[in-house]
Formats: C-alpha cells, structure tokens, sequence
C-alpha cells in the first residue's frame, strides 16, 4: 500500500530498496528555510543493520503488511 512518508510510525513495516525495514524511530524535522522532512531511523528485518533516511513529506513510500503463516 503506498503511504505519504509523512504517515509513517514507530512499528510500520517499508519496502525500501528491494528490502524489508521496520521503523524505529520517525521525526519530523522543520527548518526555517525549506520544507519540512521526514527522519527515519529504521532496521533491517533480515540481517538487523540500521539505518537513518531522510524523505519529503509527500514521498510516497511502499508500507508492508506480514502475516504469519505455518
């Protein structure tokens, strides 16, 4: 499901760059001069690398839904 970057919470699940990442911690940031950006911190689901990206607020990012199967 596409989502603006602006949506995007603590626990919410992206595809960026052919990988799967959990968001650890998301922030806006507001300068005085500029627009306003998104700060993700966010980490890996396979290998558990972290990572921080910065997106615009209208950035429309791939958010993921898992399920558990057996």
């Amino acid at each position: 499901m596409k989502v603006n970057a602006i949506t995007l919470r603590y626990g919410n699940v992206i595809e960026y760059e052919g990988k799967l990442w959990v968001v650890a911690k998301a922030e806006i940031n507001q300068p005085g001069k500029g627009a306003a950006v998104m700060q993700i911190e966010m980490r890996d689901i396979r290998s558990g690398t972290k990572t921080n990206v910065r997106f615009r607020t209208q950035e429309t990012l791939e958010r993921v839904r898992l399920e558990q199967a057996e």
